[in-house]
């Protein structure tokens, strides 16, 4: 049978290891939560991400829209020319 002046050596004694397993308990539970706070920020950087490639995607055709758009404008903008020096030329020879 244990007397209380065991107990109180064997409570001594296993006080450390007591205070080591709450401080490791308790680092584990911040590294938990750290990586889990990590996991979720990586997880909205990938959803942004996945936001801002399709915004670029829809830029880049925009872009290429307008540009297919500029080139006829500048085509009709050539045939015009022409056709206002054809008719200047037309004029100048009827005087």
């Amino acid at each position: 049978m244990t007397t209380r002046k065991d107990s109180a050596k064997w409570r001594e004694m296993l006080k450390p290891l007591i205070l080591a397993l709450i401080a490791l308990a308790s680092a584990t539970t911040a590294y938990v939560k750290s990586h889990s706070e990590v996991s979720e920020g990586s997880e909205r950087n990938a959803v942004s991400m996945a936001k801002m490639e399709t915004r670029i995607e829809l830029i880049e055709q925009r872009t290429s829209k307008v540009e297919r758009e500029s080139e006829i404008l500048k085509g009709t903008l050539s045939d015009i020319k022409s056709d206002v020096s054809f008719i200047r030329g037309k004029m100048e020879a009827q005087k």
